[in-house]
């Protein structure tokens, strides 16, 4: 498995309908968000897919990334977070944009940091179904194998 796949692997799936709303905060008075489908998220940031390229200029902003996650009942959790922009690179339905999260770890973001964990670690929890057994790995056998 190449290391693109793994790291795709271990990714959350999201779902097909998480859009997020982009706006530049420089402009926040000045016109609607772009509204796109997300397609990658993780405690770092968030890959959107636009149609169009930004202009280089847009780049340097700071965006305003606002979208819904599911909360631990199901019930829609909002979710605003500053963010810039990183990095694009074409994608089959436009251009993926990678934005980083500016200031997530703040102390007045804790409700947002708490529901994007909580809804990353959704998958995980559905696995374990309560039943949590972990087990450290066997440091004798890797010992064995690196001594042969």
């Amino acid at each position: 498995m190449s290391a693109l796949d793994r790291r795709q692997h271990r990714r959350k799936k999201l779902p097909t309908h998480l859009f997020v709303g982009l706006h530049p905060q420089e402009l926040a008075g000045g016109g609607p968000a772009l509204t796109r489908r997300a397609i990658d998220l993780t405690m770092g940031g968030i890959g959107v897919v636009l149609k169009d390229r930004l202009d280089l200029s847009l780049h340097s902003e700071i965006w305003t990334a606002t979208f819904m996650l599911a909360d631990k009942s199901g019930r829609p959790a909002p979710v605003a977070l500053n963010c810039v922009v990183t990095h694009g690179r074409p994608h089959p339905e436009g251009q993926l944009y990678g934005l980083t999260f500016h200031e997530i770890n703040f102390p007045a973001r804790s409700a947002e940091r708490a529901a994007l964990r909580q809804f990353l670690l959704s998958d995980l929890r559905d696995q374990w179904q309560g039943n949590l057994m972990l087990q450290a790995p066997s440091v004798s056998g890797s010992r064995q194998s690196a001594a042969s």
